[in-house]
């Protein structure tokens, strides 16, 4: 499965060939690009706890193999929305971003309602905690968050909210075959969706589906825009390849 590192790099590639149309942009780039660098370095010398694809791939851990320390048993005491909250503002904070308490509220909700429907098993509100308790990387951490907001073909629809966020990505294209195409993208008009593609190697009327990262494309487009008005640039970057990374069953 391709790291951070060598995602980053794909992306330097992309906004080179002029995608971006932005000089701001493509400093960003140069910026998230380091970053990416550091931070693949950091979740190496953690180990597996440290890296979001590493996590994501394993299972939900049992009660014996939790850490026993307190601040991790009084955050399990919250509820999941409250524990939400926190989390978000705390490791906006790190990334020197805040924002409101209605925007923290509003998120938390959102994620909470995304990952709660009856469809949801192993991908409900728990996973996020589950697969990121080990982790003390901010970016990594609201990665995890976002990553499974959007799970189509479990949830079988999209809530309206979510069709709010996700208005002009995609077309459902009937007449019997349901299939979900990509829908061209102006990057004058929309940089962080046509980045999003980018990073996640997409074209315009491109067929996704749940094989090829249908869910984790829709989970990072949603990540970034809701993100779009805190974080810089670079941030909401190393997200969209956080979530990228999650992708199972990857031919590399």
């Amino acid at each position: 499965m391709a790291n951070a590192a060598s995602i980053y790099t794909q992306f330097s590639e992309f906004s080179a060939r002029g995608i971006t149309h932005d000089p701001s942009a493509d400093a960003a780039v140069a910026t998230a690009s380091a970053s990416a660098s550091a931070a693949s370095s950091s979740a190496a010398a953690a180990g597996a706890g440290g890296s979001i694809e590493a996590m994501h791939s394993r299972p939900p851990s049992g009660a014996a193999s939790r850490p026993s320390n307190d601040t991790y048993h009084q955050r399990n005491q919250l509820t999941y929305i409250s524990r939400l909250i926190v989390g978000l503002q705390e490791n906006l904070q790190k990334l020197g971003a805040s924002t409101t308490k209605s925007n923290l509220e509003k998120w938390a909700i959102f994620i909470h309602e995304s990952m709660s429907i009856s469809s949801r098993n192993y991908h409900s509100v728990q996973h996020v905690f589950d697969i990121s308790k080990d982790s003390k990387d901010p970016l990594l951490i609201i990665s995890a968050y976002f990553h499974d907001v959007i799970y189509y073909h479990v949830d079988g629809c999209l809530s309206p909210i979510q069709e709010q966020h996700l208005k002009g990505v995609f077309v459902v294209q009937e007449e019997g075959s349901n299939k979900i195409l990509l829908n061209p993208v102006n990057p004058k008009e929309d940089l962080l969706l046509a980045i999003v593609e980018g990073i996640f190697g997409f074209t315009s009327g491109q067929e996704l589906t749940p094989m090829t990262g249908l869910n984790e494309f829709l989970s990072a487009v949603i990540a970034v825009r809701v993100l779009e008005s805190t974080l810089e640039l670079q941030h909401l970057v190393a997200i969209a390849v956080c979530v990228e990374a999650t992708i199972p069953f990857r031919a590399d």
